[in-house]
């Protein structure tokens, strides 16, 4: 080999490897967006800034952090609506996602970084999110699974910032498995509804719980945290036990509802039992503690209880709250004195515990069920005591 092709192969070499070197380099560098593609409005005497709409046609958007020297540090409601976007990476500079801010895209999997606290209402969610109608009963067979779009959310990361996670976030999505994080307080209603969800890890940092309606958890671990168990929290899926910590005071409507439950124990701190909050499981033993005072309508409805023992602090049951699948399947039922026995006018073919058929029989003006524990708890002065039913007649042991 002659000196001019030695010299030649050694400027190749030379070449190729710079090139590879500046390849892998640009490959390491993050390439954002132009940004004549976002529309954005000054945040604070304009040191940062709200991205308010996005113009671009890309599918894959990577967001800048900073345009004119502005830190982005929002991402506006209805910002990147209905964009087709597949792929998108969002800067560590962002604090707050706003409603319905990639509302009705084609992402399958989103990573929130750590700089964001709050992810807002809608903000992940599709066009279907309305299409459900609630129902006055739950039961999991009178919803209807809305139609998904064949492009979908499966996997999401959210990132240790977050503080808030609002009402249908990722409502309606396919995500499977989710863990959140140590900074989250406040999971709202229908967050993460109509999932597919099977595993849930929750941090011991969350206050208000709530949003995992309509998926497919089989156990559920809620933190000592917790403090209020919101309205549909658990709804709809196959839970076969939950055991709910001491501090919670509250369980709201239809919290637990449509689940596998066969036996719950309510602690003391609880005061009121809301609106079908355990309606519609397998329920064949409940404990309900001192503090409650208040069980609401058809909160135990649903179920396969036999027996019902309250404490003295219960002062009222709403209509149909212990109604059975079996109308008279409860026999045995303690209860405290001068309990307020609710049908009244949204319901007044309801008692506590039976259900009335002929609206001839139903005395308005005293609020009985001729036949039912209610009418001979109030023929019996409201007495506290262990009534008994033998033969479909009531009496007192």
């Amino acid at each position: 080999m002659n000196m001019k092709m030695t010299s030649q192969l050694w400027i190749f070499t030379v070449l190729l490897h710079l090139l590879l070197t500046t390849c892998a380099h640009r490959q390491d560098v993050q390439e954002y967006d132009n940004i004549d593609y976002f529309r954005i409005e000054p945040l604070d005497g304009g040191k940062s800034a709200r991205i308010i709409k996005y113009v671009g046609t890309s599918q894959i958007v990577h967001i800048p952090p900073e345009i004119h020297g502005m830190s982005i540090t929002e991402i506006g409601d209805e910002s990147f609506k209905d964009k087709e976007i597949i792929r998108v990476a969002i800067p560590n500079s962002v604090i707050i996602i706003g409603k319905k801010a990639f509302f009705n895209n084609k992402l399958t999997s989103v990573t929130i970084p750590d700089s964001v606290i709050l992810i807002e209402e809608e903000a992940f969610t599709w066009e279907s999110s309305q299409a459900l109608t609630k129902f006055g009963i739950y039961r999991p067979d009178y919803g209807r699974s809305p139609p998904k779009p064949s492009t979908i959310i499966t996997d999401v990361i959210i990132g240790n910032g977050v503080k808030n996670i609002k009402r249908r976030a990722f409502w309606g999505n396919q995500i499977k498995t989710l863990v959140i994080p140590k900074n989250v307080t406040a999971i709202e209603e229908e967050a993460f509804a109509y999932n597919e969800l099977t595993s849930v890890t929750i941090s011991n940092n969350v206050i208000y719980l709530s949003g995992f309606s309509n998926n497919k958890l089989t156990h559920i671990t809620i933190p000592d945290s917790v403090t209020t168990i919101g309205d549909y929290a658990f709804a709809g899926n196959e839970i076969i036990s939950v055991s709910i910590p001491k501090d919670i005071t509250a369980i709201k409507k239809y919290a637990f509802a449509g689940n596998k439950l066969t036996s719950v124990s309510i602690p003391k701190n609880v005061t009121a039992i809301e609106e079908g909050a355990f309606a519609y499981n397998e329920l064949i033993s409940i404990n309900i503690s001192d503090g409650v005072t208040s069980i609401g309508e058809w909160a135990f409805s649903g179920n396969k209880l036999t027996s019902v023992s309250f404490s003295n602090s219960v002062r009222s049951l709403g209509a149909g709250a212990f109604l059975q699948e079996d109308n008279w399947a409860i026999t045995e039922i303690t209860i405290g004195s001068d309990v307020i026995i609710a049908g009244g006018e949204n319901y007044p073919l309801f008692g506590a515990f039976s259900r009335q058929y002929q609206f001839s029989r139903y005395d308005f003006k005293t609020t009985t069920y001729p036949g039912g524990f209610e009418e001979f708890y109030n023929k019996n002065n409201r007495r506290a005591g262990t009534y008994v039913k033998n033969k479909d007649q009531w009496g007192i042991k």
